[in-house]
């Protein structure tokens, strides 16, 4: 792993700017962790000993917005890009479990990185002194550690929010964490009730979207079980049925982690299963789940709630525990309803829901999977066959339907509608001469 960084020219600029002013700026963070790993950072922050004042007066030709004035961030828009430039600083108490009561600027880089959360995190880079590393980044990066900086309790007590951001660099990478940083992770979870639900949430979906989410949603349930209450008293819940060989939170880790890379679908399937506990019933010794999707769409929607999602994710998201269960026999007239009643892109991640639950079930799984795969198949024809099932893709419309007399109102609508289940039926072709003659011929 190279010690050496090539930067963007514009990252170099800004730091040359910086130099010839004669302060020391960095790049600093997440960009130096991504660059020594291989991969190209989503932005370049740098830090610097110069105050805030003495930043704008470096780059009084450029935009510069006060983003964060108070604890000596501010943007510069340099070539039409966003670039956070902060003062080398030291923290005061976090009273909140958040933010700091108050920051003390610095002129050491190393006092400066000395305040940040993972040792992957606080390493500094610029071309002159190459890589400033004062805890040992470079070497967890080698070895897969998430470590702290310090003592691992102390920085999760001074901002709760780091617990959920150390379980996403755990499931973003793959790395372990050592055995204070784990510790410390279950030992602080409540603190995160301190946190803004809305900042919890926002981890959560960024969790969701990594590749090792199975060890982390495995060993750090509990932290989960706190954020997310719902999903606790789906831990060691049996499922007694011949269908589930794991308990409902297990079957849900896996379901999840069965899924396609989509924020909408791994949502779904994580809450997929939260009305199991409350409608279980048995039968001859085999436990059932009757109505358990509108069960779970409600605690759901209720939860997303509380969580300020937007509406449109808070829909969908429901939408699809709503349905997770329901049998759809591939057949082109069904398919076609279920495209008109939940549109192309909410029905094709139904259907990911329904494979990823299958995954992670125990009987029948190739046979279902199979099914599951015909309708894609079939959906995708009717798609590409611009096949009609949606009242806009009709060849007759409402004022069609006045000028064969139809009553203006709520006879159109309805006219509409059983025109276009005609359609789906295929009792009717989808063409004007067609339904016209269909329409007179009532």
């Amino acid at each position: 792993m190279p010690d050496t960084i090539l930067l963007p020219q514009s990252v170099s600029e800004i730091l040359a700017l910086f130099q010839q002013s004669g302060f020391s700026a960095y790049v600093v963070g997440g960009c130096v962790r991504d660059s020594l790993m291989g991969n190209a950072p989503a932005d370049w922050d740098i830090c610097t000993n110069a105050l805030v004042h003495q930043t704008k007066q470096i780059f009084s030709n450029y935009p510069i917005i006060d983003t964060g004035i108070a604890h000596g961030t501010v943007t510069l828009m340099y070539q039409n890009t966003p670039f956070e430039i902060t003062t080398f600083r030291t923290e005061g108490k976090y009273s909140d479990n958040r933010r700091p009561d108050c920051v003390c600027f610095c002129n050491d880089i190393v006092q400066d990185l000395s305040r940040r959360d993972f040792t992957i995190n606080a390493m500094a880079y610029n071309p002159q002194q190459g890589l400033i590393d004062p805890f040992g980044g470079k070497t967890d990066l080698q070895t897969k550690t998430l470590r702290c900086v310090g003592n691992a309790n102390q920085r999760f007590s001074e901002d709760a929010l780091r617990i959920l951001r150390g379980m996403r660099f755990l499931s973003r990478f793959g790395f372990s964490a050592d055995t204070e940083c784990q510790t410390a992770l279950h030992e602080c979870k409540y603190l995160l009730l301190k946190i803004s639900p809305e900042r919890i949430f926002s981890e959560l979906c960024k969790m969701l979207q990594t590749d090792f989410l199975f060890s982390v949603f495995t060993e750090y349930s509990d932290v989960l079980f706190v954020c997310f209450p719902p999903l606790a008293p789906l831990n060691k819940f049996l499922q007694y049925n011949p269908y589930h060989d794991k308990d409902v939170w297990q079957h849900t880790i896996k379901a999840v982690c069965s899924a396609e890379n989509d924020l909408t679908v791994r949502l779904a399937l994580l809450f997929h299963d939260v009305g199991k506990p409350e409608c279980i019933s048995f039968s001859e010794g085999v436990a059932h789940f009757y109505k358990h999707a509108n069960v779970g769409k409600q605690i759901t929607d209720t939860l997303f709630r509380q969580y300020k999602t937007s509406n449109q994710l808070r829909e969908n998201v429901c939408e699809l525990i709503a349905y997770h269960s329901s049998e759809i026999p591939p057949v082109s007239s069904t398919v076609k309803r279920w495209l008109n009643k939940m549109g192309e892109t909410q029905f094709f991640r139904l259907l990911q829901v329904k494979a990823a639950d299958i995954c992670a079930q125990c009987k029948s799984v190739s046979q279902r999977l199979q099914q599951v795969s015909e309708l894609q198949i079939l959906a995708q024809q009717i798609l590409q066959e611009q096949s009609c099932f949606s009242l806009k893709d009709l060849a007759l419309n409402g004022t069609d339907l006045l000028e064969l007399g139809i009553p203006q109102g709520k006879a159109v609508g309805e006219m509409l509608n059983h025109l276009l289940d005609q359609v789906i039926c295929e009792t009717v072709e989808n063409t004007k001469t067609a339904l016209t003659k269909y329409v007179l011929s009532l």
